[in-house]
């Protein structure tokens, strides 16, 4: 007797319970929804013509701002900030430079006395929350370095006539 009150006490309280919900990701999917909607994240993509510098030559680059919600960020007022730091993180040159529709495109000049070794150029904007979204470009720079091409080529196995 005391098993079947048991068990019908059991099956009472089952019923009289109310049902819970199926899966909480609806609602977590609409809380970071409405969390990016207030605070925005905003990525920039940097890019360079190069990786390996001289001393007085120019850095050329291309960036894109995208956002979560808008992959590229319009206002033509924005200001991206790049900058080119040493291995101590002393600032060697900045610029600012004006984004159109999510891009922008611009160039540095290296200082002339620099000493090579490896540098970091950044790029950030007023837009940006968090030091995690700002791209680092490792970059080279070597006094010794020449952009100029040497390239000599001989013919293999072909006849050479005097005067041709």
């Amino acid at each position: 007797m005391k098993t079947f009150t048991l068990l019908l006490l059991m099956l009472l309280s089952g019923l009289l319970l109310p049902a819970q919900d199926q899966s909480p990701i609806p609602k977590i999917s609409l809380q970071i929804t409405n969390y990016f909607s207030v605070y925005p994240r905003e990525n920039i993509f940097l890019m360079t013509d190069k990786t390996l510098y001289k001393p007085g030559e120019t850095i050329w680059f291309r960036s894109f701002t995208s956002q979560t919600d808008n992959p590229l960020v319009s206002g033509e007022n924005r200001k991206l900030y790049v900058s080119l730091f040493d291995k101590t993180g002393k600032n060697v040159t900045k610029g600012t430079f004006r984004m159109s529709n999510g891009s922008c495109s611009g160039d540095l000049q290296i200082p002339d006395k620099l000493v090579g070794d490896s540098y970091f150029l950044i790029a950030y904007s007023s837009e940006q929350s968090s030091l995690e979204q700002i791209p680092i470009v490792k970059l080279e720079i070597d006094p010794q370095y020449s952009n100029q091409w040497v390239v000599e080529a001989t013919a293999k196995d072909s006849i050479s006539v005097s005067g041709k």
